[in-house]
């Protein structure tokens, strides 16, 4: 008896020194590109026993409500995506999930970061991603092990996530109405009027939702990631975008922006291209071109997207809404024009931006109004509807032609 139970332990020692023989393989995670940053994941894959399980359940309670590239994924992913949601903000050293190909990291992580915008503290510096395999004689399944680079420590976050949402706390308190359009309007606004432009590559805290939001500055990333936070926070569906875009002849590069659910209807919006710099005067302005555009529009000038969306209602696109979308030009048009200017001055506007339906329309109305002069007809009416003085004899204006928008600059 004793000598089977010697040779039985010496069988469970040699199979022990046996599974300590692994495989690795080394890849680059290179998916999460953007203009800002990449992300990076470190996995060891180990063999163990399969585990029967149903079809994977959203986490709704964790991270962002809305997760639509976790809809996107396939079932494994979809487990993946919700055991590492469920453990990483607790920032541990490692976890144990169900055996993944690399693929399907990348994916993953991408929706992930995609998903949820308060993940501020998640590293994008390009690392290796390890697989190691283990081998067992009498199982045939996997398991894996994650482990995630961090920028910062768990108390560094419990921190910036207080002010993060302090923040978030103080600016949906000055939301103006529950209409969802004035609301994403009003996000639209605080972004473009609190955070200038600026990126420095390997600077991720200002590359996101914390950077935008309350330090001021930050890129697309941060921009597109605000914006969602906000929006998750009230209840509008929304999603970050990726992809490249291009405008005026110059060269594609990586970009993020949105698309949001208004009334049941996507949309693309694109804060950053809405927050331009004058590259003269350095002077930053607020505009709208990119407010809630179909992806006709938006095809444009934006491109090769992660995730596209069914964008094809023009209902909520702002110029519509606002009235400032003409279908033609005529001098029938200036009282209407007169309206919009006394109302962009009376709301403390430098500016009043009008879009044309066609470049046919487009050039008339500026050969009229500017080469013409007759923004001094519109003027005048608009002087009659409004308390705010303003030159009715002079005026500065600029274009965006390939849009057929005319902005009108009163003299004040």
């Amino acid at each position: 008896m004793k000598k089977k139970i010697a040779l039985l332990l010496a069988i469970v020692v040699i199979l022990a020194v046996l599974n300590g023989f692994t495989d690795k393989i080394t890849v680059f995670f290179s998916q999460y590109e953007t203009e800002e940053a990449s992300a990076s994941y470190t996995v060891t894959e180990k063999r163990t026993e399969p585990t029967t399980r149903g079809p994977a359940v959203e986490i709704t309670d964790i991270g962002g409500p809305y997760k639509l590239y976790y809809q996107d994924l396939t079932e494994d992913e979809k487990y993946l995506y919700n055991d590492v949601l469920s453990k990483i903000y607790d920032m541990p050293e490692s976890m144990l999930v169900d055996k993944v190909s690399m693929d399907q990291v990348e994916r993953v992580f991408a929706a992930l970061l995609y998903d949820n915008p308060d993940l501020i503290f998640a590293g994008r510096t390009n690392e290796l991603i390890t697989f190691e395999s283990e081998f067992k004689f009498f199982k045939q399944s996997s398991k894996a092990t994650v482990s995630i680079n961090y920028i910062m420590s768990k108390s560094e976050y419990a921190y910036m996530k207080e002010e993060l949402d302090a923040v978030c706390d103080k600016i949906i308190e000055g939301i103006p109405s529950d209409d969802e359009w004035e609301i994403e309007k009003y996000f639209h606004d605080y972004i473009i009027d609190n955070c200038s432009y600026y990126y420095e590559e390997g600077d991720l805290l200002c590359n996101s939702a914390y950077g935008a939001l309350v330090k001021g500055k930050s890129a697309c990333e941060g921009y597109s990631k605000a914006m969602k936070l906000l929006l998750d926070k009230v209840g509008i569906r929304s999603a970050v975008v990726c992809g490249e875009s291009s405008a005026r002849g110059e060269e594609a590069g990586p970009h993020m922006w949105n698309a949001v659910e208004i009334d049941g209807k996507w949309y693309y919006l694109d804060v950053t291209w809405d927050d331009p710099v004058d590259t003269e005067s350095g002077k930053e302005s607020r505009e709208y071109y990119y407010f809630n555009v179909d992806s006709e529009t938006l095809g444009k000038t934006h491109f090769n997207m992660y995730k596209e969306f069914d964008c094809t209602s023009l209902e909520e696109y702002y110029f519509k809404k606002t009235g400032a979308y003409f279908e033609y030009y005529d001098r029938s048009c200036e009282e209407k024009i007169a309206q919009l200017v006394a109302e962009s001055l009376e709301n403390g506007e430098d500016s009043l931006s009008v879009q044309f339906a066609t470049e046919e329309a487009f050039d008339t109305a500026v050969a009229d109004i500017v080469e013409n002069q007759r923004y001094y007809n519109i003027y005048l009416r608009a002087d009659k509807l409004t308390d705010v003085r303003f030159s009715t004899t002079s005026t500065e204006w600029s274009s965006y032609a390939e849009r057929y928008i005319l902005v009108l600059i009163p003299v004040r």
